[in-house]
């Protein structure tokens, strides 16, 4: 999505896997680099290294501190994953699951990271990306539903403010197609 993803910061690798995949992918992934380094596994995912790459091999993307609201996630995750879209990469085909859940969890994530006081730009400028990118082919129809569903639609507003007055960025309700609200 970016106009020249090499410039694209680099983080670690995230890797999703379906519950009944997750413990086979860390066995897996585990016998590759007999030197790597193991983080403790966590409700969200399990960290090592490859070849000194983090990598995080995730059994959740998100997780909502409302257990209702995280059980409803959840189980919208499951569906998504289970029919994903795909994407070509040098002539792969990618699993990724639909814009709309690309875009809401990639902000659950980075609003994670902003109440924790450790986002860095480059998880602003993944969503913004996305949003531009989906935007603009008219892919985030119903985008303010699913935010108000998982109760993100208020930092939404409060992230598009920072993006337009302090980082100069397109208005995160710009796109009339898919959606509009007001700041």
């Amino acid at each position: 999505m970016y106009p020249e993803p090499e410039l694209r910061q680099c983080g670690d690798i995230d890797l999703y896997f379906l519950p009944d995949e997750y413990e086979k992918a860390k066995v897996l992934v585990l016998s590759f680099d007999s030197g790597a380094k193991h983080e403790k596994e966590t409700y969200k995912h399990f960290g090592t290294s490859y070849k000194g790459i983090d990598v995080e091999l995730h059994r959740h993307t998100c997780n909502f501190p409302n257990p209702f609201l995280n059980k409803k996630f959840q189980k919208w995750t499951d569906e998504v994953m289970k029919s994903p879209s795909c994407i070509r990469i040098s002539n792969k085909d990618v699993p990724i699951p639909s814009p709309i859940y690309g875009i809401v969890s990639t902000f659950a994530h980075m609003w994670h990271h902003f109440e924790n006081g450790d986002v860095s730009l480059r998880q602003l400028c993944d969503v913004e990306m996305m949003y531009v990118n989906w935007g603009c082919k008219g892919c985030l129809l119903g985008l303010n539903e699913f935010l108000n569903k998982y109760d993100l639609l208020r930092y939404w507003k409060i992230v598009s403010v920072l993006w337009m007055t302090h980082l100069g960025l397109l208005p995160m309700h710009n796109f009339k197609k898919p959606y509009s609200f007001q700041v």
